[in-house]
């Protein structure tokens, strides 16, 4: 978005107004794939707010929260076995 004044602001004399313009229309489609990528990103991170807002019920119960963090360690412990075992780590 920076580059759109200096870009508009280039005069060329020699007659390559044809280059010019092929650098002003790369430009609009940069700055159109930079408001998708962002529009992209915006609505993944929603999505994401989301999903970890009302995926907690592990709160409700005595015991849950702490029972969560156990199976995670367990799981840790067996992933980390699991890739010593295939030599990846």
């Amino acid at each position: 978005m920076l580059m759109l004044e200096p870009i508009n602001h280039v005069h060329i004399n020699t007659g390559d107004d044809a280059a010019i313009q092929d650098v002003r229309d790369q430009h609009l489609k940069m700055q159109t794939l930079y408001g998708q990528v962002l529009e992209d990103v915006n609505n993944l991170l929603n999505i994401s707010l989301a999903f970890s807002a009302h995926f907690m019920p592990e709160l409700r119960q005595k015991f849950g929260y702490p029972a969560v963090i156990i199976v995670m360690a367990l799981v840790t412990a067996f992933i980390y076995r699991w890739f010593k075992r295939k030599k990846w780590l």
